[in-house]
């Protein structure tokens, strides 16, 4: 649930935030905010980074389904 949760508010940062021509091309640059499912915890990072994180936890959630799913079908 987690991690759901986590890939919401990044979708949210991606959807919400426009950049600048230098922060889109400066990978230094990270002016993205993306809140955790920890309440203390935010990340700052570019957009390069927070691409890289939403593939993450998008292949993350799809291998933990697919998981489920097979293992519903072996049972």
């Amino acid at each position: 649930k987690e991690l759901a949760d986590f890939k919401k508010k990044i979708e949210c940062t991606r959807d919400s935030n426009t950049l600048c021509t230098d922060c889109r091309n400066n990978e230094a640059c990270r002016v993205l905010l993306v809140d955790t499912p920890a309440p203390q915890v935010t990340l700052a990072m570019n957009q390069k980074e927070l691409d890289a994180i939403h593939d993450l936890v998008k292949g993350t959630l799809f291998q933990l389904n697919l998981d489920a799913y097979l293992k519903g079908m072996c049972d």
